[in-house]
């Protein structure tokens, strides 16, 4: 396999048709067709089994929802304490602690919940991050304008831009119901 290996990489390097780039100069080179978002995180393994600690029941999977959905608003330049907080609460283990897996009694070396049950766990969870959430609307709201680079100030419009566009379908719903 590895005389195979090499004999390829040196027919590839050999022909003037081919050629071995790495990502960040083939990103330089060519231009995006569009951006492609991964709306779940993707594991190496296994998939479904290899994110069910984390991600295998509706508690995790609303969670990750509410913090994942927090992430533009992160990206508009809120202090540094706020940056800290939000890499914290990505930790795992408060995902873990939500699991329902080892209810069923098949979970091996099962760590003791320090919540007692995965509700509790996803009920302080969702408390944090409803006071998480408010820390990060006062802080973008006394943000002043000449703090903030101008990714920041393009970032904030674009995020405000898709909120209005939300809320005015929204309107629209409401408006055809009513």
């Amino acid at each position: 396999m590895l005389l195979y290996v090499k004999s390829f990489v040196e027919n590839i390097l050999d022909s003037k048709r081919f050629k071995f780039d790495t990502p960040s100069s083939a990103l330089q080179k060519f231009q995006p067709i569009a951006p492609y978002k991964l709306p779940d995180p993707v594991p190496g393994l296994n998939y479904p089994a290899y994110l069910a600690p984390w991600l295998g029941n509706d508690l995790q999977r609303e969670a990750f929802a509410k913090l994942n959905a927090l992430k533009d608003k992160i990206k508009l330049g809120v202090n540094a304490t706020l940056q800290q907080i939000w890499q914290r609460l990505q930790c795992s283990d408060y995902f873990f602690f939500m699991s329902d897996g080892y209810l069923d009694g098949t979970q091996q070396n099962i760590v003791t919940n320090p919540f007692g049950t995965p509700y509790n766990a996803f009920i302080t969870y969702m408390n944090i991050i409803g006071d998480f959430e408010r820390r990060v609307n006062l802080s973008i709201d006394n943000t002043s304008i000449n703090q903030l680079s101008d990714k920041q100030i393009a970032d904030s419009i674009k995020y405000y831009q898709a909120r209005i566009k939300e809320l005015k379908q929204e309107y629209q719903k409401r408006s055809l119901l009513s």
